[in-house]
């Protein structure tokens, strides 16, 4: 993981079961603040309640979730 940190243009693949983890360590690793991470559709709420565990304080106030859109994109 440290590799990746720093690196203007890195890949890593990570299996479902530790996306929060190594997620986790790379915010604590790096120096930039905010992270932003865009999930697959359907997995965003479960990434936030598995990352508030690897937090300090529980992830309160730290793991925020945006809303769906209530159009799609290519709807008026």
């Amino acid at each position: 993981m440290t590799r990746v940190i720093g690196a203007s243009n890195a890949t890593l693949a990570v299996s479902t079961p530790a996306q929060a983890f190594v997620l986790a360590g790379l915010v604590r690793l790096g120096s930039r603040r905010p992270v932003l991470w865009s999930p697959p559709p359907g997995v965003g709420e479960q990434l936030a309640h598995d990352l508030a565990a690897f937090t300090p304080g529980g992830g309160s106030g730290r793991v925020e979730i945006f809303p769906a859109w209530e159009t799609l994109p290519f709807e008026r």
